[in-house]
């Protein structure tokens, strides 16, 4: 029997780090920072959430190099699956939105390898307020992301205090890949309001 071509990544772990939101006209753009923050990826994605968007992470702001993608597969109104891609084109994990039971807080599927996990807004009381701001920028998040078999936390998403467009991320769970968790990160700062 011939071998198998290795389909696993290995997780790189990253257990906090800041998403900034940067504005542009054409493109959603977002840096991905470490604690110190030193820029980890730089993401950005045409403004369009149909089937086959992209987000493209790089390197650099020049975008030479590709790290990793998320890639939407199906139509976002029925809850697209936007899948993340290494570079090499193997899959980290994927996550999508559950339209009918976001009506009230916005709620999200996060799946991996060896991991399936609901992300929910933690204040029916912000969901609320953020819905009826007009203020997009000054939106209060507050995400969290619990494991569905243990009931632990794999991460949690929020503004960072003192802050208008950076958003906290912390991610107890080593099996958490920090690619899975930015992608996630930029997803849902993208289709949370939508």
């Amino acid at each position: 029997m011939p071998d198998q071509p290795d389909t696993t990544v290995d997780v790189q772990h990253v257990p906090a780090f800041l998403v900034r939101e940067r504005p542009a006209l054409r493109a959603e753009r977002h840096e991905v920072l470490d604690p110190t923050g030193a820029t980890l990826a730089f993401a950005e994605r045409r403004r369009s959430w149909g089937p086959g968007a992209t987000t493209m992470f790089h390197t650099d702001e020049a975008r030479t190099r590709e790290t990793f993608r998320s890639e939407v597969r199906g139509r976002p109104s029925l809850g697209a699956r936007h899948v993340v891609v290494a570079a090499d084109g193997r899959p980290l994990g994927s996550f999508r939105k559950q339209a009918a039971r976001s009506l009230v807080r916005t709620t999200f599927v996060l799946e991996a390898e060896g991991l399936a996990g609901t992300a929910q807004e933690r204040s029916g009381f912000l969901a609320l307020e953020r819905r009826l701001s007009s203020d997009t920028p000054t939106r209060r998040i507050a995400v969290d992301v619990i494991d569905d078999v243990t009931g632990q936390p794999l991460l949690s998403v929020a503004r960072a205090p003192g802050e208008r467009s950076t958003y906290a991320v912390d991610v107890p769970d080593p099996r958490v890949d920090v690619r899975l968790a930015a992608a996630f990160v930029v997803g849902l700062l993208g289709m949370i309001d939508h």
